[in-house]
């Protein structure tokens, strides 16, 4: 259930670029990173919004969450600089890249004007990974900003969280130091399937205190963490400590019964 909607994302800027993607864009400043809710024109960053390609009658605007969330509606809104903007459109969703999209049944009235959000209440709220706006209509040119209104979802079954299958991206994973490219961060990987081709992550030699982070993006509940040493050569940790955090900057210690662990 979701009886707390927030916005998931897009306005504030946790929902990384990467995550954004769309069918076509008029150009690189109006392309996907530029569909966020009340972003304002910024000089190499966004010329308004996500407008789509002139000519391009079915496009469309993804984000994926890298994980399932609930979604229980769409705020929209147009081109923040000139009299464009999505009139209807369509929602579709889907778990996994090679499944077939499912959609809301409704077609949602989008916006009348270039600025006043718009939120739309989907007909039943969804649980997925991937959602996909589709405009139907549009005033001149099929432009829009965008959030989605949902729950990040708890932890009612346990499941791996992505750094074996390589769902948590490269660019997620940092660490104090590593000694070569071949064991730098993003090779800290849980080797599940020899073909995946990980090695490790190792420190550097003169790294005293060493780290190695994930950022999820969103938050998520750690139940368990699973640790290997490197499979080629005799090297593996011994005793570790957990700390986590909110921000990236100040760190609590995973302590049980008030006793750091």
């Amino acid at each position: 259930s979701c009886s707390n909607p927030i916005r998931l994302g897009l306005e504030d800027g946790r929902i990384q670029d990467s995550q954004i993607s769309v069918k076509s864009s008029a150009s690189t400043l109006l392309g996907g990173k530029a569909g966020r809710l009340n972003l304002p024109k910024t000089p190499g960053v966004s010329s308004g919004a996500w407008r789509a390609i002139h000519g391009d009658n079915t496009p469309w605007i993804q984000v994926d969450f890298l994980r399932p969330v609930t979604v229980t509606g769409v705020i929209t809104q147009g081109r923040i600089n000139n009299d464009q903007w999505v009139k209807t459109f369509k929602v579709k969703y889907r778990d996994d890249a090679s499944m077939t999209w499912k959609q809301d049944s409704k077609v949602f009235n989008g916006n009348v004007d270039r600025n006043t959000p718009r939120e739309n209440t989907l007909t039943t709220p969804e649980t997925h990974r991937f959602f996909r706006i589709y405009p139907k209509s549009w005033k001149n040119y099929c432009s829009m900003r965008l959030e989605f209104v949902g729950c990040y979802i708890g932890c009612r079954d346990g499941a791996p969280l992505g750094f074996a299958n390589g769902l948590i991206h490269a660019s997620q994973i940092t660490a104090s130091s590593y000694n070569a490219p071949m064991t730098a961060p993003q090779f800290g990987r849980l080797v599940v399937d020899q073909q995946m081709n990980w090695d490790c992550w190792r420190s550097a030699g003169d790294d005293s205190d060493p780290w190695f982070q994930v950022d999820f993006i969103a938050k998520v509940i750690v139940e368990e963490v699973q640790t290997q040493g490197r499979e080629n050569t005799k090297t593996w940790t011994k005793t570790y400590k957990l700390l986590y955090g909110d921000d990236g900057y100040d760190f609590t210690e995973y302590s049980e019964n008030g006793v750091p662990k």
